[in-house]
């Protein structure tokens, strides 16, 4: 019978720090809600959507702005004043946020011919796996302006050089192509 209580009492322990981790992200994402809206379903057309977005890919987002890896000086001002740990609970909070599709998705979606090879790494559907973000129903403008922040250097990536070669239309083709996707 001890045991058994003991299991309980551990699992009671991991469910409250759970919860109270979950509590912390949602208080310190807060400052967020500004400009990604209420649990990060963003509703203009230049700001990303990260409610329900890849937890790793946020977390790695924000580490990359606070270490100036990555272009947008709000971001990189706000995530300064973050540590790492809390950093990871709010792209932990957001990430447990369902996901709300753009309702600015493109109207001609048309599959560009590179995006074969978007989907080993973001899915099949644009879903995003491991570390890669989901693109699937992300603002169209907000996608177009990755890619070429990824085509002109601006933001790095060794998988992402695929983009280099591309000109403008393809780009914009590929971002109206995965804005479309629910």
């Amino acid at each position: 019978m001890s045991i058994l209580l003991l299991m309980m009492s551990l699992t009671l322990g991991f469910a409250s720090a759970a919860m109270a981790e979950q509590a912390d992200g949602a208080r310190l994402s807060r400052t967020c809600a500004g400009c990604h809206g209420t649990d990060g379903a963003s509703p203009g057309k230049e700001i990303p959507i990260i409610g329900g977005q890849v937890d790793k890919f946020l977390q790695e987002s924000m580490a990359d702005f606070s270490a100036d890896k990555r272009p947008g000086d709000v971001m990189r001002n706000l995530s300064k004043g973050y540590s790492p740990d809390e950093q990871e609970l709010i792209a932990g909070y957001f990430a447990m946020q369902p996901w709300v599709n753009t309702p600015h998705a493109a109207q001609s979606h048309a599959e560009a011919s590179l995006v074969a090879s978007c989907k080993g790494c973001h899915g099949a559907m644009g879903e995003g796996r491991g570390s890669f973000p989901r693109v699937a129903g992300q603002h169209p403008n907000y996608l177009y302006q990755s890619l070429l922040e990824y085509k002109q250097g601006a933001r790095s990536s060794g998988l992402m050089r695929l983009v280099q070669k591309l000109d403008d239309a393809t780009l914009k083709q590929m971002a109206d192509y995965y804005s479309a996707i629910k």
